[in-house]
């Protein structure tokens, strides 16, 4: 019998709105300066995505899905959410740096 698990992945385009707001920890030492693409990736992990886009993020349990990666692109972040660690096929994945580099071998 096969297992079935839930999983989703998020794209979050950087010259956005939403990618735009300053998304600063109340305890962030002081220091140099931090991208902003760095400041956004750890907002992230943090879970700014269920409580800003609530949404678009699936519930498991009244629980968000764990975040289990974070990809930077050049115009965007990939996330992959998921109950288990588990990568989709090059074929279903939304990640366009993966699609794009399998759609060629069709």
């Amino acid at each position: 019998m096969e297992a079935f698990f839930t999983s989703q992945e998020i794209l979050v385009v950087i010259n956005t709105k939403f990618a735009a707001e300053e998304y600063q920890p109340k305890d962030e030492e002081k220091g140099p300066p931090r991208p902003h693409i760095e400041k956004l990736t750890e907002a992230c992990w943090n879970g700014i995505l269920s409580e800003k886009l609530p949404e678009i993020c699936i519930r498991v349990n009244r629980r968000p899905l764990p975040i289990w990666e974070v990809g930077e692109g050049e115009h965007l972040l990939y996330m992959k959410l998921g109950e288990m660690d588990a990568s989709p096929d090059a074929e279903y994945t939304i990640n366009p740096y993966r699609f794009a580099a399998n759609h060629n071998l069709n």
